[in-house]
C-alpha cells in the first residue's frame, strides 16, 4: 500500500546531537539549519506525509545523526513528541 500524497506540507523541526559533519545533514536536500551554541542542531525541513519525514528520520539515524526531538510545525501551532 502506498502513502497517501497530500498537498499540504508540514514542516518540522528536529533537534540532531552534535554533528562534526554538516555536509552530511545538508546533503539531504531542502532544510534549514540551526546549530546551537551547545553543539546540536536544528533541522528545519517540510514533507508531505508521515512516512516520508520517517523515512528521513530513518536516514538521519542511518548516518550516526541520531534525532533528540521532533516538532511539527502547522499554522505556527507546535506539537512536539519524542524522536
Amino acid at each position: 500500500m502506498e502513502p497517501k500524497a497530500s498537498n499540504t506540507q508540514n514542516t518540522y523541526r528536529i533537534l540532531v546531537e552534535e554533528t562534526n559533519d554538516q555536509q552530511i545533514i545538508e546533503w539531504f536536500g531542502n532544510l534549514t539549519l540551526s546549530p546551537q551554541e551547545n553543539g546540536e542542531t536544528f533541522v528545519d525541513i517540510s514533507f508531505n506525509n508521515e512516512p516520508v519525514s520517517r523515512g528521513f528520520q530513518d536516514k538521519l539515524w542511518n548516518c550516526s545523526i541520531p534525532g533528540l526531538s521532533i516538532e511539527c510545525i502547522e499554522n505556527e501551532n507546535l506539537t512536539k513528541t519524542n524522536a
